[in-house]
Parts: structure tokens; sequence; C-alpha cells
């Protein structure tokens, strides 16, 4: 790939994504102590809030031309154009560098919660707001492992699991240039594209016809 440094390595892309997530949330949780269920139900309202805001920067930056415009290039100029969806694995390792977020992202990510933490821990209570923050955050990192599966050859333990073949149907799906614009916006799982109406069921069902 012509666009990829020679110094880059794919797999040390995504060890330090993962290492610094992984410190971020102990810095967060560290200071948890004895939560209360109050505090607790935060945790799925964190979960619904990321899948929103995943569906909805996917949606709007990353396929529209914004201000952030290196989010638009990015992801549908270069990762569009990379993968198709009769053609989603990566080749080798350092096509790892058009799938995963670059590093700013992902404290991009964490200043977009910190906020949230704050609010949170002021009206409600430091614990809810840890937790608040905790799963939000986290929800970062487990879109960088979906998005990652999603692009791994199906012999691999990572792109051919059960949970990762019925997921990247609708992923492959919105790999579709016809269809890239209007359905599957979700990487994780497709909450918001069924409550908003983007999703493409068919890939769904066609795996499972295979399957069967």
């Amino acid at each position: 790939m012509k666009d990829v440094p020679a110094w880059y390595r794919g797999e040390v892309h995504f060890a330090i994504t993962n290492l610094l997530s992984i410190g971020i949330l102990w810095l967060a949780l560290r200071g948890v102590r004895h939560p209360t269920w109050l505090d607790l139900a935060f945790a799925p309202i964190a979960f619904i809030f990321a899948n929103f805001f995943e569906w909805r920067i996917h949606r709007g930056p990353l396929h529209n031309r914004t201000r952030a415009a290196i989010l638009y290039q990015r992801h549908t100029l270069v990762h569009h154009a990379a993968f198709r969806e009769e053609v989603m694995a990566v080749r080798n390792l350092r096509e790892l560098r058009i799938v995963l977020f670059p590093w700013p992202s992902l404290l991009g990510a964490a200043l977009v919660d910190l906020p949230l933490l704050f609010a949170i821990g002021w009206l409600v209570s430091p614990n809810a707001g840890r937790i608040f923050f905790a799963v939000a955050f986290g929800y970062y990192l487990l879109y960088e492992w979906c998005h990652l599966a999603h692009h791994m050859p199906e012999t691999s333990w990572l792109g051919g699991n059960a949970l990762t073949r019925w997921l990247r149907t609708t992923h492959a799906r919105h790999h579709d240039p016809r269809r890239m614009l209007h359905k599957n916006f979700n990487i994780t799982f497709p909450l918001f594209d069924a409550l908003m109406g983007t999703l493409d069921r068919r890939g769904v069902e066609l795996e499972r016809r295979q399957a069967n």
C-alpha cells in the first residue's frame, strides 16, 4: 500500500490501542467504591449512549464532508475504497492502518466522555460518573475489536467465530457502495440501525440461510 509508511506495523498499532485504552479504563474504575444499584444502572445507559454515538458519527462525519474532513477522507475515500462487500478481509497486517482509528481518535473519545463523567459524578455520584465513563469509553475499544474482526480473514480465529460471522454480514452490506450512505451504520451491535430504520436485514438472513 503506497499510503502506508514503511515503519508502520499493524500489530503494534493494535497493541498500543489496547494498552492505552486499558490504562484509561483502569484510571476510571480504580476509584469506584461500593457501587449502588443506581450507580450500576449507568452502565447500560452508557452502552446505549455509545451505540447511538457510533451510529450518528458513522452516518454523519464519516460519510459526509464536514469541518472534520479528515474523518470523511480516511473512512469514505480510503477505507471504503479498499474494502468492498465481496472483499472484506485485509491482505496483510499493514492494512490495519486503514481499519483501526489513529491514536488521537482514542484520546478524542476520552475527551468526549470526560464532561459526562464529571456531570454525572456531580448530579448522581462519583461512582455513577466513573461507571458511565468506563462503559462509554470502553465501547471505543469494543468498536476497534469488532471492526477489526469484520476485516480479518474468515480463516482466522477473530474473523471466523460465529458472532463475527453473524455481525459481519450487516457490515459487509454497508460496504456495498449503493448502501453505504443509507444502511448499517452500527459496527458493533445494530441497535440504533434497528431503531432508526437503517438496518439492512438481508445480510443477516443470508447468513442464516447459508448456515442451515
